[in-house]
């Protein structure tokens, strides 16, 4: 009986466990990754991709979102930087 209790008490659990909230502006930052085309990949987004020059376009993408940075800044910097393929 007491190990059932235990089975139902860790099963429950989880359920009540808070989700984490996304931090404000991510989604516009997703947004933007899905547009901007990796340099190295050149078929993927910088969302998608898993090289090291698409991760660090990221970093800066996340940097430009929070000093307040319109769409057409951001977007202007990466074409002005790795050309107008991305």
């Amino acid at each position: 009986m007491i190990r059932l209790l235990a089975l139902i008490c860790c099963l429950a659990l989880p359920a009540t466990a808070q989700m984490v909230a996304e931090p404000p502006g991510e989604a516009r930052v997703r947004d933007l990754a899905k547009t901007l085309r990796c340099p190295v990949c050149q078929s993927e987004s910088i969302l998608e991709s898993r090289a090291s020059t698409a991760r660090e376009m990221m970093v800066i993408l996340r940097e430009m979102a929070e000093a307040g940075k319109t769409d057409a800044e951001i977007t202007a910097f990466f074409r002005d930087r790795y050309g107008d393929f991305v």
